[in-house]
């Protein structure tokens, strides 16, 4: 179901996507694994869009 977030697990994406001006919501740990954390911002139309363009740079 639809909740208007996307997760987020990649701490360089996070950072760029808030350079951007995305808004986060939330950040919380990795239930499953201590060592990471989740960043969760608000869901925008174009969010998918730059999502791709910032991981094909990487």
């Amino acid at each position: 179901m639809y909740n208007g977030t996307k997760l987020i697990i990649n701490p360089a994406v996070a950072r760029h996507l808030l350079k951007l001006g995305y808004d986060i919501i939330d950040i919380k740990p990795d239930k499953f694994n201590p060592d990471r954390t989740l960043f969760i911002f608000k869901w925008t139309k174009d969010i998918d869009e730059t999502l791709k363009a910032i991981t094909a740079k990487n």
